[in-house]
Formats: C-alpha cells, structure tokens, sequence
C-alpha cells in the first residue's frame, strides 16, 4: 500500500523566543487535525521534536490539504514542509506515528531538508510523473497567500467555510462587493483551481 508521510518544521524557529506558546500552538493544530482527518490517517499527527511534527495517510490524495490546514492552524509562523509518498516498511501503529518508517518517510525527511535549503513551503518527493507538476503548483499556492493581507485571509477563511460571498459579507457586515473584491485580490479562486488539479492528480494516481 501507498502512503503519505508528512513532516513539518517551523522555518527559522531559533529566532522566536515564545518556544512555549508555539508548542501549545502547535498541540491544539496536532488534536485538531487528529479529528478532522480521522478518516485519512494511518498514524495521527504528533509532535516528534520540540518545533516539529508527523503525520502519515492513508489518503494520499488530501496530503496538500492537510498541509494547508497546518499552516493555517500555525499561522503567523512559518511552516516548512516535506511530503514523501512511498511504502512503510514498518507495522503502522495509528497512536504511534514515530514509530512507522520506510521510504514514504525517507522521502518526506529528504523533502524537508531540500526545502529549507531552497527557502521553498513545501516539497514534496514521489517516484511518480506529475511530482514537478504538484511542486510548482504547491509554490503558487504559497506564494498567493504569502501576499495576503490579514484582512484578505480573514475573508477567505469564511469562503472556504460558507462558501457563498453573501453569507460572507454578512457575517463581516460588509458589502458583497467588497467580499468579491477581497477573493479577487487574494487570487482565491485561482488558489481553489490549483488545490483542486491537484486533489485530482493524487486521487487518480493513488486511488484509496
């Protein structure tokens, strides 16, 4: 069987002094993602280090969504991320994730140290085709929310959660219009279109 293993890292944790306040953060995204994605995991998420976790699915194709949820959940720190799709060699304990290894793992600790070496969010390593293609659209999706304004992030946050502009206008008490302009500037539908590829692309490469 295919998995994925992901693991992630804040970028440049040494220069943070609040070490504490970033390990509570980092135990209320790890319980949370627990719930949400029970139904792809093989081994939940858990702290492995002091400023790092693992995951490891048996879905693979929500690997980007997950990794997004985790740098929402993590926000303002930055997370650099491997992914690393392959076999585990190891018996899979579901409470255990740092137990289990193999080359899904392998690949997603290779991923990690590349992408702090070439400053990029997230890599992710496969021995399949479309790897570059994922990577490339991983790097827009990045790079689009790396420029939003708070308040931009904020308006996407309800879009993704109601998804329907008026709701979210109301909810902010402000025009629909003024929603509409905020996605746009926020590149957000384009972000959807680009998580959706690649949604696909994993789906249809690593079928459950």
């Amino acid at each position: 069987m295919i998995y994925s293993a992901i693991i992630g890292d804040i970028a440049d944790s040494r220069k943070y002094a609040e070490r504490k306040a970033i390990q509570e953060q980092f135990r209320h995204m790890i319980d949370k993602g627990n719930q949400i994605f029970a139904d792809d995991i093989a081994a939940n998420f858990a702290l492995t280090l002091g400023d790092e976790f693992e995951v490891l699915l048996s879905n693979v194709s929500v690997s980007l969504k997950i990794v997004e949820f985790a740098r929402k959940q993590m926000r303002p720190y930055e997370l650099v991320v491997g992914i690393g799709i392959g076999e585990i060699s190891t018996d899979i304990h579901p409470s255990f994730v740092s137990l289990a290894d193999g080359p899904a793992f392998h690949r997603a600790r290779e991923a990690v140290k590349q992408a702090k070496k070439s400053r990029s969010g997230t890599l992710l390593k496969a021995d399949y085709a479309g790897t570059g293609l994922i990577n490339s659209l991983a790097f827009f999706i990045e790079s689009c929310e790396k420029k939003m304004t708070d308040n931009q992030f904020r308006v996407v946050a309800l879009m993704e959660e109601f998804n329907n502009q008026k709701k979210v206008a109301e909810k902010l008490n402000v025009t629909q219009s003024t929603v509409s302009k905020a996605l746009a500037a926020a590149s957000y539908y384009e972000i959807l279109m680009a998580r959706t590829e690649i949604e696909k692309y994993l789906k249809n490469e690593f079928p459950v």
